[in-house]
């Protein structure tokens, strides 16, 4: 398991996500509505970078075993270059990719700037209560992070995962 929930020096709130900003996959979503509602993994990527796309398979076998089970995840594409920054580029990717989480393209960077992120991909667990409590930068670290995602699930509404389940490990 991870580490207890009093042991994070800094439990902020999650930045909200941009107003205007373009949705793939959702309507605009808001951490106002998320809260209580869902623990929500917010997860910078760039669909045409390499450390993100390895990424993908995790993030869609965790949205396949907990997005029933009370768990959002909402892709933040930030971009590189000028061609990451058309819609229908990215819309062409995520689809490509075959992404069924929301993802929110975040061209001008507010959401990178109100995390103060440092690079793709990073994952960013916030709680029912809006708190951020885990946060990675970087590949892999898989267990540890769906360990995160479990217990925040199970404070949220005391979810566990059935018998036998096996975490996902780090290629």
């Amino acid at each position: 398991a991870g580490r207890p929930p009093g042991m994070r020096p800094i439990t902020p709130p999650a930045p909200e996500f941009p107003v205007g900003a373009a949705w793939l996959h959702s309507e605009p979503l808001t951490f106002e509505r998320l809260r209580g509602r869902r623990v929500t993994l917010v997860t910078f990527l760039n669909v045409s970078s390499l450390n993100s796309i390895r990424t993908f398979g995790a993030l869609e076998t965790w949205w396949d075993r907990y997005s029933q089970n009370g768990l959002m995840i909402v892709g933040v594409h930030d971009p590189d270059y000028g061609s990451d920054r058309d819609l229908n580029w990215v819309r062409a990717n995520v689809r490509r990719h075959d992404l069924r989480f929301p993802v929110v393209v975040d061209n001008d960077r507010t959401l990178w700037k109100a995390y103060d992120n440092e690079g793709w991909p990073a994952h960013y667990l916030i709680d029912h209560r809006g708190l951020i409590v885990h946060d990675r930068i970087g590949e892999w670290g898989y267990r540890e992070l769906e360990a995160e995602i479990l217990e925040s699930l199970a404070r949220f509404n005391r979810y566990r995962p059935p018998p036998g389940h096996a975490r996902i490990e780090d290629p």
